[in-house]
């Protein structure tokens, strides 16, 4: 068994003669993210990295664990927002603690209503889940100022224009 790998040993099992892993019981799931087998637990999230994309594998299905290395970024606490500026006087780059947060936002030409992670200090977004149909108020709501209109452009263009 290779130790770089990032496997159960609960729920997987080697085959030392197709030197493969494999789920040990049926009714298992397995990250599409970090590769993780488990059993889908009431919160459905993955045990290790916490991401909420799964499929399903059995017995027979063999399983691609990833390498700890490939995986890392996914299990390190993100501390600094990724929203730098840089001193004009110096040329040192600033950075600022993250504080986290998530709000509804809505996409109006959509329909869209999403989860959004930004920064609290920055107003930075770092990404949308949670994505479903809006309501009718809460369309009405994002037109009236209520609900924040969910960000349109790359992050890239919205940079640039900066």
């Amino acid at each position: 068994m290779d130790k770089t790998l990032r496997v159960n040993l609960a729920t997987t099992r080697y085959d030392p003669i197709l030197k493969k892993y494999f789920p040990k019981e049926d009714g298992l799931v397995q990250c599409k993210l970090c590769g993780w087998v488990q059993k889908l637990s009431d919160s459905r999230k993955c045990e290790a990295c916490t991401a909420t994309n799964f499929i399903r594998v059995n017995r027979k299905t063999p399983v691609s664990p990833a390498e700890k290395g490939s995986t890392a970024q996914f299990f390190r606490p993100l501390k600094v927002c990724w929203n730098a500026d840089v001193n004009a006087e110096t040329g040192e780059i600033v950075r600022h603690p993250l504080d986290e947060g998530s709000r509804l936002v809505v996409n109006v030409s959509y329909g869209e209503a999403h989860k959004e992670s930004f920064c609290r200090t920055c107003g930075r977004v770092y990404g949308w889940s949670e994505g479903r149909a809006a309501t009718a108020q809460e369309i009405a709501d994002c037109k009236a100022g209520k609900i924040q209109a969910k960000m349109t452009q790359p992050v890239a263009a919205e940079v640039e224009s900066a």
